[in-house]
């Protein structure tokens, strides 16, 4: 995911309940840098990698498309202008 984030106490709220829901998933931040250096290409300041190990693109799709995380779009997307990206891949 690159994008551009709004400073605001919703986005506190919106990590604070995306912790969860990743942890249940089986997931965990990888990368989380806020000032990236872009070399090339579009996109924000913003970068955020989480990684699943053992899960398939499917699962991916499956946890993006669930209602407890479509919840959470509903709340940061006010405040963002986020570009996210589905890969597998081993790690």
């Amino acid at each position: 995911m690159t994008g551009t984030t709004e400073k605001t106490p919703v986005m506190k709220d919106y990590v604070s309940k995306l912790q969860p829901l990743l942890e249940k998933a089986g997931c965990a931040y990888v990368s989380r840098d806020y000032d990236t250096l872009y070399m090339e290409g579009k996109g924000g300041p913003m970068t955020v990698i989480v990684g699943c190990k053992g899960a398939s693109k499917d699962q991916g799709v499956a946890f993006f498309n669930s209602p407890e995380y479509q919840e959470l779009v509903e709340l940061r997307a006010p405040y963002t202008s986020w570009q996210f990206r589905l890969v597998q891949a081993k790690f």
